[in-house]
């Protein structure tokens, strides 16, 4: 693929459904807990980022789509608040 403008598509980590403390935590929970960090797997040339950089995002940033079967958000490298 290959990604026009500024734009990076970012595999997003997801949150684990156990706390610290043991304790499950229900589907409903689940996506108020979804991570906003992720890993650039496709950058083009005009983006900041490169393949492999971790990065924070905000939220509601990106379109979801599925890329070689895995869910990845497309978004513009200024939806991108920070390279960790």
């Amino acid at each position: 693929m290959r990604l026009l403008g500024d734009r990076v598509a970012i595999k997003q980590d997801v949150a684990s459904n156990v706390t610290s403390g043991g304790i499950y935590l229900p589907d409903t929970a689940m996506e108020a807990r979804n991570e906003r960090k992720g890993t650039v797997v496709v950058a083009s040339k005009d983006s900041a980022y490169n393949e492999g950089d971790r990065v924070i995002f905000g939220v509601g940033a990106g379109t979801e789509l599925e890329l070689h079967g895995e869910k990845v958000l497309m978004m513009s490298s200024s939806d991108v608040l920070a390279k960790v």
